[in-house]
């Protein structure tokens, strides 16, 4: 049935037709309507038409409604008209646009992502000089200093480095890093 048709008003409806010979034609009418969803059996006369039953339901009933729509969207920050062609038109491109960029983020995390498992994987290769460093050094910062000027880590590898807990740092880590990169 249509948007907003009540289901009870429009079976009392089709029933007074029936009743007032507004429509003819149809036998009985049955709602088996329950939890996993609506349907409104019609069953027909011997001899009737379905197809003039039909017409006679949509012009007689809301089976079958219009209404109207303005089509007012906002396009470049302008209010405009649209048409439903140029309505989904523009619909379609923001989707795109939407999609691409969170497509260029989801790559730009994955290739951050890379770059911090990289910089791990070069610490596990050389697990004993950078333990070495990080053991002499007096705070984090320089730690970090320190194992950016021997091995040229970034900030971000340095510092993922300073923080991964000395546990990971073992030869069954460096398969996992392999594997994520």
């Amino acid at each position: 049935i249509p948007y907003q048709v009540n289901k009870a008003n429009l079976i009392t409806r089709i029933g007074e037709l029936v009743r007032d010979k507004g429509i003819d034609g149809i036998a009985n009418i049955n709602d088996f309507s329950d939890r996993n969803g609506m349907k409104i059996s019609i069953e027909l006369k011997r001899g009737a038409i379905a197809k003039i039953v039909l017409n006679q339901l949509f012009t007689k009933t809301a089976l079958q409604s219009t209404f109207g729509v303005i089509n007012l969207a906002l396009v470049k920050g302008r209010p405009e008209t649209l048409t439903l062609k140029q309505l989904i038109q523009y619909f379609v491109e923001h989707r795109q646009e939407v999609v691409t960029r969170r497509t260029a983020f989801d790559l730009r995390k994955a290739e951050e992502r890379a770059h911090i498992l990289r910089g791990l994987i070069k610490a596990i290769q050389n697990i004993d000089e950078v333990i070495k460093i990080i053991k002499a050094s007096r705070n984090i910062e320089t730690a970090k200093n320190a194992l950016k000027e021997r091995f040229d880590f970034s900030d971000i590898q340095a510092q993922a480095i300073v923080d991964m807990r000395l546990g990971r740092l073992t030869s069954l880590e460096i398969e996992k890093l392999e594997k994520e990169l």
